[in-house]
């Protein structure tokens, strides 16, 4: 998350930034060593005055092991007995570690994310490099301590915020995965396909529990760059007579040609671009930039799912490229099997408008 190297401030000097009461314990795993390194007459009480002075080591390695510190670290700085190179040498390269695992984690979590969290992941993160370059900054009299000091700080942030981040991301693979699937939708899905996204709720507005299922299919190479070898399908499943099968599908809706999040989604990690209610399926496919989002409704008198609504949102410069089409001032009756997103495109890049981002 940083592009500069690691060098930092005094911590008398941080004054100037409000320190939130949950990093009063942090920093201080690699404080304590250079403390000990340098044999300061500074007490940690007295550097951090609402916080306890940690003089057990299985405080500090508790501490150390909560925000992902690797324990070579600690080796690291005790085996530079006291040199200001060789500890700044440690701290470079313990910040390498943690920045790369941040960068990593921060990643991942943005691939799991639907495009509005994802936005608000970003703005976070830029928030807290701000913070954290201010928090951390060496300030206007450095010298030995204060840059050793500051290096310990980026090292702490960093490792913390990487910490951080990866619970965040088990959160959502635990939410993803603990989706309960009936067994009856489980078995209508090959052994060899993905289940992408699952949503259940009364359809048909028959009192019965229907369905709608994202399945991906093995993707064999570059041949399948073509929608008409899409491998992901959504597929709608009603229940009658106490059995479920399926009622409709749509070969082309799911983008898992042209979009790569959808081509390598891992398992139950697109639920949330499906949304279902009575009479309405709604699916979004999130690109890298951008989106795309198909309506569907129910028709009651030709008993058949059919497109009502077609939007797309792309960033352009820093305006968005906002479009929707619907039936049937913009397009003919068209049923949920025979939609062509090719042809959709066509009549959304007429209908192209714009707004601030």
């Amino acid at each position: 998350m940083s592009n500069q190297s690691v060098h930092l401030r005094s911590r008398q000097s941080r004054g100037t930034v409000s320190r939130p009461a949950s990093t009063n314990t942090r920093h201080v795993f690699v404080v304590v060593l250079i403390a000990a390194a340098f044999g300061s007459g500074l007490s940690f009480a007295e550097q951090w005055p609402n916080h306890p002075s940690p003089t057990k080591g299985s405080e500090v390695a508790s501490y150390a092991r909560s925000i992902g510190l690797r324990p070579s670290v600690s080796a690291c700085i005790k085996s530079a007995g006291g040199a200001t190179p060789g500890t700044r040498d440690c701290l470079r390269d313990e910040h390498d570690f943690q920045d790369h695992r941040l960068n990593q984690t921060y990643k991942k979590l943005m691939g799991s994310l639907v495009e509005v969290d994802r936005k608000h992941l970003r703005e976070e993160e830029r928030q807290w490099i701000t913070f954290r370059d201010k928090y951390c900054a060496v300030g206007n009299e450095p010298g030995q301590g204060q840059e050793l000091d500051a290096d310990e700080c980026v090292v702490d942030q960093t490792a913390d915020r990487a910490t951080e981040l990866e619970s965040r991301m088990a959160s959502e693979s635990r939410r993803h995965l603990t989706t309960t699937v009936p067994d009856d939708v489980r078995a209508l899905v090959a052994p060899t396909d993905t289940l992408l996204a699952y949503k259940a709720t009364d359809l048909y507005g028959d009192g019965q529990q229907a369905a709608v299922v994202v399945v991906r299919h093995p993707i064999h190479g570059k041949t399948d760059y073509d929608f008409n070898n899409n491998p992901c399908d959504l597929v709608v499943l009603r229940r009658q007579a106490g059995k479920l099968s399926e009622a409709d599908h749509s070969t082309k809706v799911v983008d898992c040609t042209y979009n790569d999040i959808a081509r390598h989604a891992p398992a139950m990690s697109l639920s949330d671009n499906l949304s279902v209610s009575p009479a309405h399926i709604v699916y979004v496919n999130q690109k890298d930039r951008g989106y795309s989002t198909f309506y569907f409704a129910w028709s009651e008198q030709k008993s058949m799912w059919y497109l009502q609504r077609a939007t797309t949102s792309n960033p352009d410069g820093d305006r968005v490229a906002n479009a929707g089409a619907s039936y049937p001032a913009d397009f003919a009756w068209t049923p949920m099997s025979s939609v062509e997103p090719d042809a959709m495109a066509k009549i959304l890049q007429k209908q192209h408008g714009t707004s601030s981002e």
